[in-house]
């Protein structure tokens, strides 16, 4: 190698890491499919040369050299714990009440646990080391971080959602909130609601609004016990928000009023298929002369809570069917004996879903299973479970590639219905569709996200906030302006009306009559 090769070698390293940025990444809350939704882009940030610490719940397998891991508690994590038949409730206020309050509890915990563990005073003795740049952490059911982020100097935050934002979350980045037909994570309505829809989806938005307010105020003390009073207002410290990655994309979830800092990263969690298969999987799909149904419902809900004859309609269900199933099933609680169903409990999801020859996808509605199912162009049933399954699901209807059947409908008879009306030609025709939108951009998500957060490290952030987070209420929605022009108008009508009355008032028409009579 001569002299130049080297010199230039040098200089291409020297730059690299020159511009490396320092980030903190803070993902508290217990739930692995939250954390894959953000493990790529944290992953890919380290590869590119930035030093990433992170403080979760899971450990990256295969890190690369400038990932850092600080591992919460592991006897927490939310995976697989909760049985189906305790979650699953019909939707109404009271539901909505209820899911609220377990997200403030878990939020509530997941602050509890973090401040308690030995990563705080880890996190104080890095930072000494080598300034923090940048702060990324999930945007869900709490704020508690952006306390430590504060008393670490971090002067730049990027809020990242698993899932469509929560209703507190739009004011903290200055995107107005339309409840006539946005609907909110809570009641899983469509865009296009009737009247009662509209009132109950304004209801909740308020409502947990002002529930979560209150949350931030408790917050606020929980935060200065640990941290010092010095520690501002969570709420104020929330509108300093530079930049927020949401996990969803217009093609599935609907067109809303995004600020330029508001950035969609849909799918940004999705590999390309590499049509690779174990052999037995792969075999199962060549032998599949009516093609194949694929299966699951999620990471969170156990399969142990549900009933036998919930089971066994679904099974008898399949049994009827041409299809061959594979099935995704925690474990052995189900046994098929029919040669089409094949029960493991795992499988290469995307690579299942991409394979030409599954022609439908049975899922509980999670945001990355239905972004998978959009990206590979399949045809969905989703049984909802909790939380913003119910949106998706609704979302999925919406768009013509999904059938929504209830957990309480899960006879055998609406079970094979269900799957009948989802072969028909037009669910994978809207599939397709959607997934042409869905793929169909300028740069993939993950190169979307990176180039974000490269342009927040380089540069102070100001130019993409919206100057809305810095208005009152009144102001924002211009009560003011309406309130001046209001008195504009009417002022002078009220005026001239007060003087014709009293033109005409009986002293006058008194003293009128006299003056005639004289």
């Amino acid at each position: 190698m001569n002299f130049y090769a080297i010199c230039v070698i040098f200089l291409l390293l020297r730059s690299h890491t020159s511009d490396a940025t320092r980030i903190l990444g803070l993902f508290i809350h217990p739930a692995i499919s939250h954390f894959r939704a953000f493990q790529s882009v944290l992953r890919e940030l380290a590869v590119r040369g930035h030093e990433v610490i992170v403080v979760s719940h899971f450990s990256e397998k295969n890190k690369p050299e400038n990932y850092k891991e600080l591992l919460l508690d592991q006897e927490v994590v939310l995976t697989g714990t909760a049985p189906v038949d305790e979650v699953y409730a019909p939707r109404n206020f009271y539901i909505y009440y209820k899911e609220f309050y377990a997200l403030m509890n878990e939020g509530t915990e997941a602050c509890e646990a973090f401040f308690n563990s030995d990563h705080i005073s880890t996190l104080f003795d890095l930072n000494k080391e080598k300034k923090f740049e940048i702060l990324i952490t999930e945007y869900f059911n709490t704020d508690c971080v952006l306390g430590l982020a504060y008393k670490l100097n971090i002067t730049k935050f990027i809020g990242m959602s698993s899932c469509a934002l929560m209703p507190w979350h739009y004011e903290r980045i200055g995107l107005p909130q339309t409840p006539s037909y946005i609907p909110n994570e809570f009641v899983g309505f469509s865009s296009k609601m009737n009247f009662h829809e509209r009132l109950v989806n304004w209801l909740v938005v308020t409502l947990t609004k002002i529930g979560y307010r209150y949350q931030q105020i408790i917050d606020n003390a929980r935060v200065k016990k640990y941290l010092g009073d010095e520690i501002p207002d969570l709420n104020d410290l929330a509108k300093t928000t530079n930049l927020l990655f949401v996990n969803q994309h217009f093609s599935i979830s609907g067109v809303k009023p995004f600020p330029a800092s508001v950035i969609e990263i849909g799918g940004v969690h999705i590999k390309e298929s590499k049509n690779t298969l174990p052999n037995d999987i792969q075999k199962i799909l060549n032998n599949a002369k009516h093609g194949v149904l694929y299966v699951s419902w999620g990471s969170i809900i156990s399969p142990t809570g549900m009933p036998e004859d919930k089971k066994q309609n679904i099974v008898n269900a399949f049994k009827k069917l041409p299809q061959t199933i594979l099935w995704k099933w925690e474990n052995d609680s189900v046994t098929a004996t029919a040669k089409n169903i094949h029960i493991r409990n795992w499988f290469p999801q995307t690579d299942i879903l991409c394979h030409e020859k599954v022609v439908a996808f049975l899922s509980h509605g999670g945001m990355m299973g239905v972004s998978e199912a959009v990206h590979c162009k399949k045809p969905t049933i989703v049984t909802p479970i909790y939380g913003d399954q119910y949106l998706n699901a609704a979302a999925l209807k919406e768009r013509g590639m999904g059938v929504i059947l209830n957990y309480d409908e899960l006879s055998e008879e609406k079970i094979y219905e269900s799957i009948v009306e989802i072969l028909k030609p037009s669910y994978k025709e809207a599939a397709e569709k959607v997934s042409n939108s869905f793929k169909n951009r300028l740069t993939s998500p993950l190169e979307t996200a990176i180039y974000w957060i490269e342009y927040l490290a380089n540069t102070d952030g100001n130019l993409i906030k919206s100057h809305a987070v810095e208005l009152n209420y009144f102001t924002y929605h211009s009560f003011d302006v309406l309130l001046f022009i209001f008195i504009l108008i009417f002022l002078p009508i009220f005026l001239i009306f007060k003087f014709f009355k009293s033109k005409k008032s009986p002293e006058n028409e008194r003293k009128l009559k006299i003056k005639k009579t004289k």
